[in-house]
């Protein structure tokens, strides 16, 4: 995690860890109606310090809101679930467009 930022780790069973941000106003915004994820793929992988030492190509995004903690964790196992599947996360890697993408997170 890089120094100076404010947020607590879950570790995600032979992966890297997840950041959460601490300020409850940021964190969960009372507007947003469901849960919302977002998937990135880095070009260039960056040293995030991340709990097995491996840099961090893959990054994904929950937004939940407020009185969401049941469905909100739902989504963190789910992405759990998704980077302990090496084929998948190979499958992550691979995939040539947003298209490919997404139907990899519909299967």
């Amino acid at each position: 995690m890089p120094s100076g930022s404010s947020a607590a780790v879950t570790r995600l069973e032979a992966c890297a860890g997840a950041t959460h941000g601490r300020r409850p106003s940021a964190a969960r915004p009372a507007r947003l109606a469901a849960a919302a994820r977002a998937f990135v793929r880095l070009e260039k992988p960056v040293d995030y310090q991340a709990i097995d030492d491996l840099p961090v190509d893959l990054v994904f995004m929950l937004l939940s809101p407020t009185g969401a903690g049941a469905d909100h964790l739902k989504a963190l196992a789910q992405v759990s679930r998704w980077l302990r599947d090496q084929a998948f996360v190979a499958k992550l890697r691979g995939a040539g467009s947003p298209d490919a993408l997404y139907a990899l997170f519909a299967a």
